[in-house]
């Protein structure tokens, strides 16, 4: 991981605090169900590396700050679970599906043609904005 010189730091200081916290996390939102933490951790550092472009220290900022925010909400479960869920796991198995690696759970890949079209379904209603 490479650091912008004008950040500080602040990005990895503040991953770091959300790694401290993923444990809490797994277990306060029984995670263990759907992922391990390594894998958590691995979603997580991609939205790190998804903005890792980013080198404007104001932006970096506002950045973290939104980050600190939304990390707050799933300590304090101002999030609830299916939040949790879809925004790291099935983001996460998206990845892995389009890589063609297996997942966790091996059963994931045997979906029945139902249910790989009503996923498809939900997620063609997601891009169209719906």
């Amino acid at each position: 991981m490479t650091i912008a010189p004008h950040t500080g730091g602040q990005g990895a200081r503040f991953f770091r605090e959300v790694c401290r916290a993923m444990p809490f996390i797994m277990r306060h939102y029984h995670m263990d169900e759907f992922m391990t933490i390594s894998q958590l951790r691995r979603a997580v550092a991609n939205k790190f590396r998804d903005n890792s472009h980013i080198k404007d220290p104001k932006a970096v900022a506002l950045l973290i700050f939104k980050g600190r925010q939304e990390l707050e909400e799933v300590i304090k479960t101002f999030k609830n679970r299916h939040h949790l869920i879809t925004e790291y796991v099935s983001r996460a198995e998206e990845k892995v599906h389009a890589a063609g690696e297996s997942s966790k759970f091996g059963a994931m890949d045997a979906r029945s043609p139902f249910l790989k079209a009503f996923l498809q379904s939900n997620n063609t209603e997601k891009a169209a904005g719906w």
